[in-house]
């Protein structure tokens, strides 16, 4: 009975050496998966901010004359890539691109523009596709409205 006493004592010890064994790898595990998870959103935010850095915004005189316009103008730059956003003031007929210019540049966007069918700063509108605007979106469309 002795024996018998002493042994299971000594699984008893050998069971909370076991747990205590699998508290300090459930442990280690815990805190190296913190350390990924710190270290892949320090990563993940350098990243992004070195992208932001790398687009510029630049602002481009149009002929657009109304909401028509404003809407072939944005939907046309906003899917084209490169660019990241588009947004025309109506009132000084100026669209404001973010873009980056690694992947478009200026004269692209800008040209773009011209074969949508709108003066793009001293870039004249592609006649042809000029023609094809409704009538409110031709040059002075609205005035004759």
């Amino acid at each position: 009975m002795l024996e018998l006493g002493f042994q299971s004592s000594r699984k008893k010890k050998k069971s909370s050496k076991g747990h205590d064994l699998c508290s300090i790898i459930i442990n280690l595990k815990e805190k190296n998966m913190r350390n990924l998870f710190l270290i892949l959103t320090v990563v993940l935010g350098s990243t992004m901010s070195m992208a932001q850095s790398k687009s510029k915004v630049v602002e481009i005189q149009t002929s657009a004359e109304c909401g028509t316009c404003k809407d072939k103008i944005e939907s046309t730059l906003n899917y084209t890539a490169g660019i990241k956003f588009a947004e025309l003031n109506l009132l000084t007929k100026k669209v404001k691109v973010k873009y980056i210019p690694s992947k478009i540049s200026i004269e692209k966007i800008r040209h773009i523009i011209s074969e949508t069918g709108y003066d793009a700063d001293k870039v004249k509108a592609n006649p042809e596709s000029v023609q094809k605007l409704p009538k409110c979106c031709q040059p002075g469309g609205m005035k004759k409205h």
